[in-house]
């Protein structure tokens, strides 16, 4: 009886200390064409950042950005998850599987260049984000502890509303998913309005952080 007891014990310790250790080891993983965060002056983006913070606080397993380019569109995407493209040594269904932490950004290829292109780009627009909805479809077949869904930001007063349009339907289809909505172009609105020159290195850099941050701090609350 002793005996049954202590082993009991020890595997709920074992239970216990695996429990412990690994919830903080995270696997974090970008996706998409990183076009609409990217910062020009500065090497570092949000995802930079955000690595920096896992990193320093012993909470980072493993980062992968290898499905991250800024030529990447939603199809492509879609299609890799379809079927299962190899890069380097890893397929992406290897890595999503094992990804805890995963970050999108993706579509800003094709919407900005229906806005500069197009006078009534609405449908092109809906065409956008029904590739959305079909790619967090094929997302929301893994297990992970957060999706961070990267909206899109406004350089141009004339397609304010349009960007409106598009994050508004964005964000909703990101709740259908339980995945986390980050509506990059407040940010740069209240950014915007305080300096002439967004490109300006301080504030790029700041845009960035304020971005992983709000990572941060989405992880730290759940």
């Amino acid at each position: 009886m002793k005996k049954i007891l202590l082993i009991i014990l020890l595997l709920l310790v074992t239970f216990f200390i695996y429990k412990t250790t690994n919830k903080s080891n995270y696997n974090y993983t970008t996706i998409g064409d990183n076009l609409n965060i990217f910062n020009w002056n500065n090497k570092y983006n949000y995802n930079d950042y955000l690595k920096d913070y896992l990193t320093n606080n012993n909470l980072l397993n493993n980062y992968n950005g290898d499905f991250a380019r800024s030529t990447f569109h939603i199809t492509d995407i879609i299609n890799f998850i379809n079927n299962n493209k190899k890069i380097k040594d890893l397929t992406i269904n290897q890595i999503l599987n094992k990804t805890d932490i995963l970050t999108i950004s993706i579509g800003s290829n094709e919407l900005y260049y229906q806005l500069d292109n197009v006078k009534n780009p609405t449908i092109y627009i809906d065409n956008i984000l029904q590739d959305m909805n079909i790619l967090f479809n094929r997302i929301d077949k893994y297990n992970y502890k957060q999706v961070f869904i990267l909206g899109y930001y406004c350089t141009n007063e004339l397609y304010q509303e349009d960007i409106n349009y598009t994050n508004n339907i964005l964000k909703n289809i990101s709740n259908k998913y339980k995945f986390t909505f980050i509506n990059t172009d407040e940010i740069y609105q209240k950014m915007a309005k305080s300096t002439s020159d967004f490109l300006d290195f301080n504030h790029l850099t700041s845009f960035h952080q304020q971005i992983s941050q709000i990572i941060i701090d989405n992880l730290r609350n759940n």
